[in-house]
């Protein structure tokens, strides 16, 4: 997925100069371009999944999505 957003011009990617293994992915300024167009449509979509969610469940599933996400 990151070779096809850097083919994109959407995203660099380097190796790390302090540990060859890594590389060290940045996004470019037209990657920052589309970010900031598509965040109001990113915004309406995650209102629309949250929506059948009273307040309290919509921070208990950010919450386990955090979670899931940080431990995987």
């Amino acid at each position: 997925m990151l070779e096809r957003l850097r083919r994109r011009g959407l995203l660099d990617i380097t190796r790390d100069a302090g540990d060859r293994r890594r590389k060290v992915v940045s996004i470019t300024e037209e990657g920052r371009r589309l970010a900031i167009r598509l965040a109001p449509a990113v915004v309406t979509v995650s209102e629309q999944m949250l929506a059948p969610f009273s307040p309290e469940e919509r921070a208990q599933f950010l919450s386990l999505l955090r979670r899931a996400v940080s431990e995987s």
